[in-house]
This record gives structure tokens, C-alpha cells and sequence, in this order.
């Protein structure tokens, strides 16, 4: 009782399992998909009223889809005139702001140089100007400035000063008169 088997017989039996395995798997997802089949007929007959209702309404649905989309569609059309406007207004606050610091400022800066020029031909009548000096003394809560000015129009530093000058000239013409 030798029998032999073959390479050819072999196969035919692996391909024979492999088969029987993919038909009971085939069967299995048919039971599935007539479970699930089952499932949404029951579904439809349970919402059939509702579904009915829903078709029925779908065109008046679409109109009003339709209408909101003009009615979009206008108001940004309308937006777009706005943003237009607005481009328009911030071109012309931008002209006035340049119009002001080209104008209105420049010349109130001429009007201040020909105050300040007319100042200073007053103010020039000694052929000396004023000095002031300031000293400044500091306290814990507040800082003030004082202002020393001699009756002769100068401050007290600088007539010491034109004091050691005169010394310094005096003792140069004593030691070159010696």
C-alpha cells in the first residue's frame, strides 16, 4: 500500500482548501450584507412619512438656496463699493495729512522763525544778551531752578570770570613792566 503522491496532487488539494476557506468566507459577508440589507428596509418603511415630506419640500428647499445666493451675492456686491469708498476716503486723509505737514506746518514754522527773529532784534538792544545760569539745588520731593541775574543784565559766573581776565591782564603788564 505505497501510494505516492504526487506534486500535480499536491496542489490541487492545497487549491481545493484554499477555495473552500474563501467560499466560507464569501458566505459569511453575504449573511452580513443581507443583515444590514434587512436593517435599512426596516428604516425606510419606519421613516417612510418624514422621507416622503422632505422630497416633497426639496424644490421650494432649492429656491430658497437660490435666493440667499443672489441676495449674497448683492450685498457683496455692495461691500465691494464700500471698501471702495473706504480706499477713497483714507486717499484723501492721506492728502490732508500731507497737505497740513506740508502747508500748515511749514508755514507756522516760518511764522515762529519771524516771531523768534523779531525777539531777538528786541532783545539785542544792549549789543549784550542776557545770560542766565541755572543752578539747581536738589530736594528729595522736588527739583527747582532759581535764576541769578546781576542788575547789569549778566550773571554773576560770568563777571567772575571777566574779573580773573582783567587779573591775569593786570599781573602779565606788572611783570612785563618790571
Amino acid at each position: 500500500m505505497e501510494n505516492t503522491v504526487t506534486w500535480g496532487e499536491l496542489i490541487k488539494i492545497v487549491l481545493f482548501l484554499l477555495g473552500a476557506g474563501a467560499l466560507f468566507y464569501l458566505i459569511l459577508a453575504m449573511a452580513n450584507l443581507v443583515g444590514i440589507l434587512k436593517n435599512v428596509n426596516k428604516m425606510l418603511t419606519k421613516n417612510r412619512a418624514s422621507i416622503d415630506s422632505t422630497l416633497e419640500k426639496l424644490p421650494e428647499i432649492t429656491e430658497n438656496v437660490a435666493k440667499v445666493t443672489d441676495i449674497v451675492k448683492d450685498e457683496m456686491e455692495g461691500i465691494q463699493k464700500v471698501m471702495g469708498n473706504i480706499g477713497k476716503i483714507s486717499d484723501t486723509a492721506k492728502d490732508a495729512a500731507e497737505m497740513i505737514k506740508k502747508d500748515i506746518v511749514v508755514k507756522a514754522k516760518n511764522l515762529l522763525d519771524v516771531i523768534d527773529w523779531i525777539r531777538n532784534v528786541f532783545q539785542d538792544k544792549n549789543k549784550r544778551k542776557k545770560e542766565i545760569v541755572y543752578k539747581y539745588k536738589y530736594k528729595p520731593v522736588s527739583e527747582t531752578v532759581e535764576e541769578e541775574v546781576t542788575s547789569s543784565g549778566r550773571s554773576n559766573e560770568s563777571q567772575k570770570e571777566d574779573e580773573a581776565g582783567s587779573k591775569k591782564e593786570n599781573e602779565q603788564d606788572n611783570t612785563n613792566g618790571e
